[in-house]
């Protein structure tokens, strides 16, 4: 070994270099096999999404024709109808009472935009936790829809909330 001290140096150097190469590539296919399946959760989310959208849409009956018009009111209670069946998708579930209840505080039906905004927030409060940033989000929702029924107080309890939620995760 004292013979070939130089030659052995570079033979474990190497060896010691490909072992680090070596666990530098599994700790990265592990970060990609992640961020692949999140990104195969967001496309099937999408693609839920769309054909929620385009469910929406869709005529229901023979006596719908090309041309007939509907109500935004209409579209929104299909939309709830269709969102009520995704129980195996609860974060597109969450999306779709979210949107609805939305659309619906926009149109002034304001009971039925709690209902939908709270139980969107009941869902990821569930599925994702309370601080996520989402369930924030529906947090915000129900306080802009406070502050749009003169509920100030509520209002600045609910923005209070999600800012307590979202600092800690986003600085």
């Amino acid at each position: 070994a004292r013979r070939r001290a130089v030659p052995l140096a570079l033979g474990a150097t190497t060896l010691a270099a490909a072992a680090g190469y070596a666990a530098t590539l599994a700790v990265q296919n592990r970060r990609i096999a992640r961020a692949l399946a999140a990104a195969t959760v967001e496309r099937e989310k999408a693609e839920q999404v769309t054909d929620f959208l385009l469910g929406l849409f869709q005529a229901t009956g023979p006596q719908q024709g090309a041309g007939d018009t509907v109500s935004a009111r209409t579209l929104l209670a299909r939309g709830e109808a269709h969102a009520t069946a995704l129980d195996r998708q609860p974060a597109v579930q969450a999306a779709m009472f979210d949107v609805i209840g939305r659309a619906r505080s926009d149109l002034g039906a304001f009971a039925p935009a709690r209902a939908s905004l709270e139980r969107a927030l009941a869902i990821r409060q569930r599925v994702l936790g309370d601080s996520h940033p989402d369930a924030a989000r529906s947090r915000l929702a129900l306080a802009q829809l406070d502050a749009r029924t003169g509920s100030f107080a509520a209002a600045a309890r609910g923005y209070q909330a999600a800012l307590d939620r979202l600092r800690p995760r986003l600085g």
